[in-house]
């Protein structure tokens, strides 16, 4: 299912997303997360390294928020079990409703884009295409930003750009999943 977040952020949209994928819903990354798998990680400019319980929290932060869901293709499958190779690379499965279609991007690239600083300081201040839920961003403290960008970038670069968001009315090249909310007639079902 969708991440709390979202449900809290998008209700109607939320609604439509959990009957879309409510038999592909599984979890193949442990809500705890390991230090193991990603010991230490470069920042964006490469002359730190990212504490090892640093980037433990910011892949806990990760799979609490939903951020598989979306930005890495095939986690929902039932029984998926992805590398770390391809984890965080967006996609080209779209999302479709009256703002037109949004892609998940690819964190691996978009977070090496901008220092750390500049990140968070994005982070807090923008509001974009859903389903992506901005506002649970803006609540973090400046920490858990800090873990969430050590752990992806630490990830290293991998695959490539998503595509870009289409306009309202332009249909999608590619696969995407329809937000469109559905208002029943009054009496109807009774």
């Amino acid at each position: 299912m969708p991440n709390a977040a979202f449900l809290r952020a998008a209700p109607s949209l939320a609604a439509i997303l959990a009957l879309s994928l409510s038999t592909a819903c599984s979890s193949s990354v442990p809500a705890k997360a390991e230090a193991a798998t990603v010991s230490a990680a470069a920042t964006h400019d490469g002359a730190d390294r990212a504490p090892a319980a640093r980037v433990a929290r910011g892949k806990y932060l990760v799979a609490i928020g939903g951020c598989h869901d979306c930005h890495s293709p095939g986690y929902l499958e039932p029984g998926a079990k992805l590398a770390d190779s391809s984890l965080l690379v967006g996609g080209a499965m779209g999302f479709n409703g009256p703002w037109g279609t949004s892609y998940p991007a690819n964190l691996r690239l978009k977070l090496r884009e901008l220092p750390e600083k500049e990140w968070i300081k994005m982070v807090r201040t923008r509001n974009s295409l859903p389903p992506m839920p901005w506002p649970s961003l803006h609540h973090m403290t400046d920490e858990d930003l800090s873990a969430l960008y050590a752990y992806v970038t630490g990830l290293g670069p991998a695959g490539t750009q998503a595509p870009a968001a289409l306009p309202p009315g332009e249909r999608p090249r590619t696969p995407y999943i329809v937000f469109a909310p559905v208002f029943p007639k009054q009496g109807a079902g009774r």
